[in-house]
């Protein structure tokens, strides 16, 4: 073959290679795994304007091409810059012109906060490392550290986003700085767990000691924390197998037990000896007074713990039949809940928890389907929300069997709202002349009227999960 034909083949085939490659496509769940996203965030995109898929495959599924693969690295590569959707889409409209103007903006943005970290890094540097400030100011404590923090330019959100860095980056030196500061076990308790981002109502950078006061406050008087009935802990805890009977008592451990409603049905339905750990001491006064009242506080133990450092307290040492979480592992996070507690259970023994899941199958047809309004919330509020089968899959992934799954009554919810609208009608009455305030519980109300206009999208399940012996 001469030369001439040589290169001719040459460039034929590698016109076919580009053509191969070019009518790759790709599904929006295979899309969404290549990037470590969810499918909802891809229809989502899609919703916004911002990355269409190149046409539908029988079925009308989406199908992508290495155009919109092109455009999704650039999004991605955006949001990790720290531009908002809103601009990233303005950039993709417009051009390198007002791409070049959006990047300027960050970057001042990003100058700012650097600016602000760095005088940060060093007024702490100074506070904790010079002894002629430790001399000036003497035994430090917690009055004395905000007062320096304030007189340095701190407000109530820098101090927010300090503690949880501190928390991120090291949890450990977190608690021993905190007691330094000679704060009590309880408040530290509290200072950690939404420096964990609890309930992920309102993110950290928007919290306040007052909302977190108010948050406490609207919740700890109510019967219940968060949806759920007697019989559904029953229901539960009847496909958990072979707990001990008397002589022997089977160890429980209630997580986030809040006022108790599932205590006290675990204690009257089991014998167990059980603890049950919270980090608000309002509830937990409340728990100890119904277990006295109940006549089981010689074997169900009220412990102030936060959720993130069970595996250190020294009731775990020796393994629990039963480790339980109504309403509450979302404060963790599932998939970190199912890694660090699997470390409490006993070889053959169970964790059982209830948690928000979306109602659907999960497919590609059924995300799409999903109203808008429960997607931005879900968005805003708890983008891990997963399906009770996605849920599932991931505790197997991690080592469990799971031995039975099953949806919440609606009635759960629908109570629980009530109970929860009525105490908002009381503050709102308490708190009548504070703006801020009302400003806050609007946010619960808000939460009620969402799920009573989406109350087929999303609903709690619980999962009972085994630990393989």
């Amino acid at each position: 073959m001469d030369h001439a034909a040589k290169d001719a083949q040459a460039t034929k085939g590698a016109h076919n290679a580009k053509d191969a490659k070019d009518s790759k496509t790709w599904t929006v769940g295979r899309l969404a795994a290549r990037f470590g996203l969810s499918r909802s965030t891809l229809l989502y995109y899609d919703r916004l304007g911002l990355l269409r898929p190149r046409g539908r495959a029988p079925g009308d599924y989406r199908r992508y091409g290495a155009g919109e693969v092109a455009r999704l690295e650039r999004i991605l590569t955006l949001r990790r810059a720290g531009l908002a959707l809103a601009d990233i889409r303005r950039v993709l409209e417009a051009g390198s012109s007002n791409l070049t103007e959006t990047l300027e903006g960050r970057l001042a943005e990003l100058d700012a906060e650097a600016a602000e970290v760095r005088r940060q890094q060093e007024l702490v540097a100074r506070l904790l490392g010079a002894p002629a400030t430790a001399a000036q100011t003497g035994p430090m404590d917690r009055a004395s550290w905000c007062a320096l923090l304030r007189a340095s330019g701190f407000d109530e959100t820098a101090m927010h986003r300090w503690h949880a860095a501190f928390e991120r980056s090291d949890p450990e030196k977190h608690q021993r700085f905190l007691e330094f500061l000679r704060i009590p076990a309880d408040e530290i308790n509290r200072i950690r767990a939404w420096s964990c981002d609890p309930r992920r109502v309102i993110r950290i950078q928007a919290m306040s000691d007052k909302f977190m006061k108010l948050l406490f406050k609207t919740f700890e008087t109510l019967p219940r924390q968060g949806p759920g009935e007697r019989a559904a802990t029953l229901r539960a805890l009847a496909a958990v197998p072979d707990l001990p009977t008397r002589p022997a008592r089977p160890r429980i451990l209630d997580v986030g037990c809040g006022s108790g409603a599932s205590t006290l049905v675990l204690a009257a339905a089991t014998d167990g000896e059980i603890w049950a750990t919270d980090v608000h001491p309002p509830v937990l006064a409340t728990l100890a007074e119904r277990v006295r009242t109940a006549g089981c506080a010689d074997r169900v133990h009220v412990v102030n713990a936060d959720m993130a450092g069970l595996g250190g307290q020294e009731f775990a040492a020796t393994g629990f039949d039963l480790v339980w979480c109504e309403g509450a592992i979302f404060v963790l996070g599932v998939d970190r809940a199912l890694e660090q507690w699997r470390e409490l259970v006993r070889p053959g023994g169970c964790m059982a928890f209830s948690e928000l899941v979306w109602l659907d199958d999960g497919s590609e047809a059924a995300v799409a389907a999903r109203p808008e309004s429960s997607l931005g919330f879900m968005a805003e509020t708890y983008p891990e929300c997963r399906t009770g089968a996605e849920l599932e899959a991931a505790a197997r992934a991690r080592g469990w069997n799971c031995l039975t799954r099953f949806r919440l009554a609606r009635h759960c919810w629908t109570e629980f709202y009530g109970h929860l609208a009525l105490r908002l009608d009381e503050l709102e009455r308490e708190l009548a002349h504070d703006a801020e305030s009302l400003a806050y519980l609007e946010v619960f109300r808000n939460e009620i009227k969402v799920y009573e206009e989406n109350r087929d999208s999303y609903g709690y399940e619980f999962l009972v999960l085994q630990r393989p012996k």
